[in-house]
């Protein structure tokens, strides 16, 4: 399939590009390269060799220790990891407490757990769309087992207080996990100073290849308070039992090497804000929803006044944007996240997410704009 000339692609917390520099790491383990990582002999000790690499690549970006990365299949497998292996436990605590805009794959794990006999508490966020940690206070209460709030939303990019939250679960003797895959690679943060549980990322946020993540947790396998959910083989010491992607897993550490440093954030931080600038002019009425809050650098969530995301969408096809979450591509209702922040589902289903990467060029949000409002102003 030909990609059509000019298209503008401004939809990176969906998904990236991968790296040309990935593509070639990854590129020997798809031919020559091939053995199983479990295997014992040549073939088999050079692709765990490749495995440890990879391993130490993003333990060392992270700073986490090499023990305590395990590798998935991506995110939405480690969320759901987490809340399976508490399920499994057994637990005394019956108490689940999420934030209300979590991803898809934490809300729906949470609600799997009520069939279960589990409690599930969503903790509201301010119409800035950050947790609020006094409801957090009241929620999160002794009988709590398992809290999850993700590091950064991907709709809005805004930074949730997932330190001060982490405390707070501690307090109530639960286990904290943190959803981070939309944060890796945007913002700079260390897995010890965050004081997390367990965290799950994807490659495929960060130019690395899709079908393929990682799960950190703290204690390691050995002291991992919960059964592990998952059986076979025994790779990565339990936590995920079959055959390693070793292709994907090599394009992952290839990845965590390439991310942008303090320079390439901080410009891409600035075409945010004079893209949010201009668009506030071009566009009277909108906004930019979340914008009291820290947030990522490359998201913008925008509220166009008069006509429906969808419809605009349809007007723009050399632009790839996005009006929600990737996984709710199918939804009908507008966005949960937005309706969460205090939005009407009218104004929810006016907005649209811009999300760019560290190569995403001033000129192609310019030209975005400029097509956005004379299809704003045709449609009107």
């Amino acid at each position: 399939m030909r990609i059509p000339e000019g298209l503008v692609y401004l939809d990176n917390n969906a998904t990236t590009a991968c790296a040309p520099e990935v593509v070639a790491a990854m590129e020997p383990y798809w031919g020559a390269a091939f053995g199983n990582a479990e295997s014992a002999h040549f073939a088999g000790r050079l692709a765990r060799r490749a495995v440890e690499s990879a391993r130490a690549a993003v333990s060392g970006a992270l700073g986490a220790d090499p023990g305590q990365v395990f590798f998935t299949s991506g995110a939405t497998e480690g969320n759901n990891w987490i809340f399976q292996a508490f399920a499994d436990s057994k637990s005394a605590a019956r108490r689940v407490a999420v934030s209300a805009i979590e991803h898809k794959s934490v809300l729906n794990a949470a609600r799997r757990l009520e069939s279960f006999g589990f409690e599930v508490a969503l903790l509201p966020v301010t119409q800035d769309g950050v947790v609020d940690l006094a409801a957090a206070r009241e929620a999160i209460r002794p009988g709590t087992g398992l809290v999850s709030v993700q590091l950064a939303n991907n709709e809005t990019g805004v930074v949730q207080p997932v330190r001060e939250l982490a405390e707070l679960a501690h307090e109530a003797g639960a286990f904290f996990h943190c959803d981070a895959v939309q944060a890796l690679g945007k913002m700079p943060f260390s897995l010890a100073d965050l004081g997390v549980d367990s965290a799950a990322f994807s490659a495929h946020k960060i130019h690395g290849p899709k079908g393929a993540g990682f799960l950190f947790l703290r204690a390691g396998a050995n002291r991992f308070p919960f059964p592990m959910p998952l059986a076979g083989g025994g790779q990565e010491c339990g936590v995920r039992p079959g055959t390693h992607n070793v292709p994907g897993i090599v394009g992952l550490g290839r990845a965590m090497e390439l991310l942008p440093d303090a320079s390439a954030l901080a410009r891409m931080k600035a075409m945010r804000d004079a893209f949010e600038t201009a668009a506030l002019v071009a566009i009277p009425g909108s906004r930019v929803n979340g914008a009291g809050a820290e947030r990522l650098p490359n998201t913008t969530n925008l509220f166009i006044p008069g006509v429906p995301s969808d419809i605009l969408m349809d007007s723009l096809p050399l632009f790839c944007v996005s009006n929600g979450s990737a996984c709710n591509t199918g939804a009908i209702d507008p966005s949960y996240v937005l309706q969460a922040m205090g939005l009407s589902r009218d104004k929810a289903r006016n907005c649209i997410r811009v999300s760019t990467s560290v190569s995403t060029l001033e000129t192609e949000l310019q030209s975005f704009l400029n097509a956005l409002r004379a299809a704003k102003d045709a449609l009107k």
